[in-house]
């Protein structure tokens, strides 16, 4: 739409601009996340490709993910129908690849957010390395509440379904 913008009114009045629907924006979106995520895969450490089995934990759209929260998290997207995609990799300058839990676009506005669980905030070395992570992420222009959402948890203070309600509806819808 920029190019368009730039037009001089003159050349505007030959041109019809096509400008994407929501849902087709939205469903380009996915396809591009998802091609993005199979080519970044084999630059991830192995600790972080996930596979299934058994035990695996498995969302209403079809997916693997490492926790019930991450579950839940997955299925409220899915159910109010918010494009995302689990584990893409990510390069963060001063940190390698990671795979935040979340890509997720909001469709009304364009703009894309990570969202990162962190599940285990009462384990020490877990927390340290969260806190490592959310400043690796900042210091990459990725800043909490403005790309990057957090949701936090611990043993006695399990995932917050009011918070999350509230986070996605005020960024992701």
């Amino acid at each position: 739409m920029k190019a368009y913008e730039d037009i001089s009114h003159k050349k505007k009045m030959f041109i019809t601009p096509y400008v994407l629907s929501d849902k087709e924006y939205a469903v380009t979106w996915q396809q591009e996340q998802n091609e993005l995520k199979e080519q970044n895969m084999s630059k991830v450490s192995e600790k972080y490709i996930l596979i299934g089995g058994d035990n695996a934990i498995i969302t209403e759209k079809g997916e693997a993910v490492r926790s019930k929260s991450e579950k839940i998290i997955a299925d409220k997207l899915y159910m109010k129908k918010i494009p995302y995609v689990y584990e893409q990799p990510l390069y963060l300058k001063g940190y390698g690849y990671v795979v935040p839990d979340f890509k997720i676009l909001n469709v009304r506005t364009k703009k894309e957010y990570y969202l990162e669980h962190f599940g285990m905030m009462d384990d020490y070395e877990y927390a340290k390395n969260a806190i490592k992570k959310i400043e690796c992420f900042q210091k990459n222009e990725i800043y909490p509440g403005e790309k990057l959402l957090i949701t936090l948890e611990a043993s006695d203070s399990p995932l917050n379904m009011i918070i999350l309600e509230k986070m996605v509806n005020k960024y992701l819808l």
